[in-house]
């Protein structure tokens, strides 16, 4: 918790205090990792000088349960938790278009809005598959509560595709790769 004064360039702080301890994100470089991909998202994402103390909370608990639970898992529900809270999230269920329900394999389009029924894939140019098991899995992520998580396993294609189009996603939306996604795949993580 910190209380800045205006400034020119840089608002400096005049006064501090540590809301919450994370211990594991000083000594677990893989928590750390994907807490910063977490920070620099969620930065990138929200509007500078509006206050957001419910994404702020929102943010301590994730960074909680990254040094808690698989960061891994933790950073990329929290990726696709952050959309909507910025304002942009995606349909996962129903065509953004025709507003149909997405049954089977589909695609996904972040530009479009998110999930898109085959016919109405058609004409999207940088559509990308969505299998029907990648979209169970987002939507279980989108709806995971940190503060009581449920048990789940998850298969390594699901994993994957949900990492790829969550990465799809954000550099469709903000315009450019996040250096800590550069991080990331430079540790082989």
């Amino acid at each position: 918790d910190i209380t800045l004064s205006e400034g020119e360039r840089v608002d400096p702080g005049r006064q501090g205090s540590v809301k919450k301890r994370i211990p594991m994100m000083s000594s677990d470089l893989n928590a750390m990792a994907y807490g910063a991909f977490v920070a620099e998202r969620t930065l990138e994402m929200m509007p500078e000088d509006e206050p957001q103390e419910a994404v702020y909370d929102w943010l301590l608990n994730i960074l909680a349960a990254c040094g808690e639970k698989n960061p891994r898992i933790v950073a990329l529900a929290a990726g696709w938790q952050l959309l909507p809270l910025a304002g942009v999230g995606p349909k996962y269920d129903v065509c953004a278009h025709c507003r149909t329900a997405i049954e089977g394999n589909a695609f996904f389009d972040a530009a479009e809005g998110g999930a898109l029924c085959p016919v109405c894939a058609e004409s999207i140019q940088h559509k990308r598959p969505y299998p029907e098991a990648v979209r169970g899995f987002l939507q279980l992520l989108a709806e995971l509560d940190f503060g009581n998580p449920p048990s789940f396993h998850v298969k390594k294609d699901e994993l994957l595709g949900a990492e790829s189009l969550l990465l799809y996603t954000i550099d469709e939306l903000i315009g450019k790769r996040l250096k800590s996604v550069s991080f990331l795949s430079q540790m082989g993580i």
